[in-house]
Parts: structure tokens; C-alpha cells; sequence
């Protein structure tokens, strides 16, 4: 079986390790599991067929694949423009089977699954229920769920959660855009006098933005960004932490967050406020503790400050409650299956519901419409702030 693996942009982080973990792990348990990685861009230091829909299409050209698997992230278009190409040349070419996995939830129009995208996956998959269940996908006939696990074996469990030191190590890991504009004050309340809180995540624009807040809150010296870093380096970093606190705005785009497990992993309990998804993770007052809003958000981290035995106790609970009910071996698992039985499915194109496609349209109408409504804002702010300061 050879599968590409189709991704628009193969980054340091996020859904290209998920992409990457999963290839290199199908390769041993599938009898003549092949791969390539097909990419607009490439930041790795991973061979990568590079490219556009042209390219791709030379590649199919030249080498016979079973299976197309598709990484959706946040590129809203890439995909329809590569079906385009395909079907113009599919009377030269062997159109593989197509899997499409849906790393984000819908928040925003661009992280929404298109009609075309719809039409031509032989399957669609959904890495959290809250993403299977959303109402955009209730329509879709052929669609699974396969939660995406992080591996486990370079992470060492906790020992130590009596540092000796007279300060709480605070983390938080993931782009800084995640980060709500207040999450450094609601740390201030948190903290008390004990605490020290490393972030790590790229943004250099918001870590600008940031390092200002934490300099008007007067806790610049607590506060320390240290960018994307690479696993090893994080795993250093989370070992030698104490609380990971993880907060979301609302309509965030997380669906499984792979750092929540890694620190869970590590067996560092949890504290968590945003959107239902990464929410998933975790059981309530057990593995971890998930709050409604921010005056709870404080109060569970205040309770593992205070208290070593919570920490220790809620820490290796949330260990469990990976390795047992979101491993990546069970990832590896269902992709297995999904690969072993997607040969059987029909590979023709399928009807799409015509209300789905009447309401995405739709949407994309409003989308473009605020856009340009943002873009004019954004100009006349432009232009009054540039006028003469005596007008």
C-alpha cells in the first residue's frame, strides 16, 4: 500500500508532527506500508515532495498511489484547487482513494470543510467529537472519529513535585494567537507570591504585545517567553514545571491539543478554561479540572498551588487517563483499520446535500463581507490616526 500525505503547510508543531508521527509508525505496521509527503511549503528538516497542484499532479502522474491523506489545517481552498487538477487529468491518471482529516473545529469560515472537499474524501475524519458531532458535519454520510494521541515513549513521568524551591513553575504551551488578551492577569491572581510562568509558542508580534502587559501587571520578572521550541527542549521544560495552566478564548480553533496531552504525559496537572473540545481530555476533579469561567479558572489553580498531594495526586491520574483512553497506539490502531477497509469504499464522487452547499455559499458571502467591512475600518483608522495633530 502507498499513501501520500498531503498537507499545505509542513511546519515545526501542531498537525505536520501529528502527520509525521502517524507515517512513520503506520510504516511498521502495515505488510508494504509506503509513504510520501506532498507540501506547498516545507519548514522541516523532513524530505518533502514540494509544490503546487501542478506538481502534485506530475507526481501522480509518475507514481501510482492507493490513498490521498489530507491534512486539513486552515488553508481553505488548497484542496478544491487540487481536485480541480485532478479531474482534468483523470482520464491519465489513477485517482487514488481520498482521506481528509479535519485537524481544527469550524470556528472560523476558513477552517470549514468545503462541498468540494465533502464530495470527493472517501472518508472524512474528525480528531474530537465535538468536531464529529458540530452541526456543519451532521450531513456528511462518511465520516469517523479517531482521536489523535501524542506518543508517548520520550516522556518521562514526574518524580519530583517537591522541587524545594519556594516558587510554583507555571506553563503553558501553543501559539501565543491562542493566548486570550487576559490570561496574564488572571495568572496574577493565581500566583500569589510563589509563582513563575514560562510560555512557550511563536508569535513574535503577541509576545511584543504581552511582555507590555506584564510590564504594566509588574511581573515582567515572572514572565518568560521562550518561543517554539523542539520536543526535547519542551519535555525539559515540562518536566521541571509544576501546574500547566491553559486557557482559550472561546471560539479558539483547538480540537485535540496536543500539548495538553504532553503535559498530562508528564503527569502535570491540568487547569483549563475555553472551548468544549480539548476539554475532552480531561475528567473533572480527576485527571485534571476544566473551568466554566474565569472565577473557577483561578480557584482550581489556587488549590494546586496550595497543595502538593493535589498536584502529585491529579498529575499522575491525568497520565493515566492518556496512556489508557487517547494513546497514539490506538491512533495507529484505527488508521490501520481505516487504511485496510478504505479500498472497499466507492471511489466515485459523491452527492453533497444541497442545503449544506446553499449554506456554506452563504457563508462565504457574510465572510467576505465582513472582511471588506474590517479592511475599510482599518483603513479609515489608518488614515485619521496619519492626519496632522492640530486637525
Amino acid at each position: 500500500m502507498k499513501v501520500l500525505y498531503l498537507i499545505s503547510d509542513l511546519v515545526k508543531g501542531g498537525a505536520s508532527d501529528a502527520l509525521e508521527d502517524l507515517a512513520n509508525n503506520l510504516n511498521s505496521e502495515i505488510v508494504d506500508f509506503k509513504f510520501d509527503i506532498f507540501a506547498k511549503v516545507n519548514s522541516r528538516d523532513i524530505f518533502c515532495h514540494t509544490g503546487d497542484a501542478e506538481d502534485l499532479i506530475i507526481l501522480l502522474e509518475n507514481v501510482s498511489y492507493d490513498i490521498i491523506h489530507y491534512f486539513k489545517t486552515s488553508d481553505q481552498y488548497y484542496f478544491d484547487g487540487i481536485i480541480d487538477k485532478i479531474q482534468k487529468k483523470k482520464e491519465e491518471i489513477i485517482v487514488p482513494r481520498i482521506i481528509i482529516t479535519h485537524c481544527q473545529l469550524p470556528s472560523t469560515f476558513s477552517l470549514r470543510l468545503t462541498p468540494k472537499e465533502i464530495q470527493y474524501a472517501s472518508v472524512v475524519v474528525f480528531i474530537c467529537k465535538t468536531a464529529y458531532d458540530h452541526k456543519f458535519h451532521a450531513l456528511i454520510e462518511r465520516k469517523s472519529m479517531i482521536y489523535f494521541g501524542v506518543p508517548s515513549s520520550e516522556i518521562d513521568p514526574k518524580k519530583d513535585y517537591n522541587s524545594g524551591q519556594d516558587k510554583i513553575v507555571f506553563v503553558r504551551g501553543s501559539d501565543l494567537n491562542k493566548c486570550p488578551t487576559n490570561f496574564l492577569h488572571l495568572y496574577k491572581k493565581i500566583k500569589s507570591e510563589r509563582g513563575n510562568f514560562i510560555i512557550a509558542g511563536r508569535g513574535e508580534r503577541a509576545r511584543k504585545r504581552f511582555s507590555k502587559i506584564a510590564a504594566k501587571l509588574g511581573i515582567s520578572e515572572e514572565i518568560q517567553f521562550v518561543g517554539h521550541l523542539q520536543r526535547r527542549e519542551w519535555y525539559n521544560v515540562l518536566s521541571e514545571s509544576d501546574i500547566y495552566l491553559y486557557q482559550l478564548p472561546l471560539n479558539a480553533y483547538s480540537a485535540i491539543d496536543g500539548t495538553i496531552q504532553q503535559a498530562m504525559l508528564t503527569g502535570i496537572p491540568v487547569v483549563y478554561l475555553g472551548p468544549p473540545a480539548p476539554a475532552e481530555l480531561l475528567l473533572h476533579n480527576e485527571s485534571g479540572y476544566i473551568a466554566k469561567n474565569e472565577k473557577q479558572f483561578i480557584s482550581f489553580a489556587k488549590q494546586l498551588v496550595d497543595d502538593e498531594v493535589l498536584r502529585k495526586k491529579i498529575g499522575k491520574n491525568g497520565r493515566l487517563r492518556i496512556l489508557e483512553h487517547f494513546s497514539h497506539q490506538s491512533t495507529v490502531e484505527n488508521y490501520n483499520k481505516l487504511y485496510s477497509n478504505i479500498l472497499e469504499i466507492n471511489n466515485f464522487p459523491k452527492k453533497v446535500p444541497l442545503i449544506l452547499t446553499i449554506e456554506y455559499y452563504l457563508a462565504q458571502v457574510i465572510y467576505r463581507f465582513r472582511m471588506l467591512m474590517l479592511r475599510i475600518y482599518n483603513f479609515i483608522i489608518y488614515r485619521f490616526k496619519s492626519l496632522p495633530s492640530y486637525l
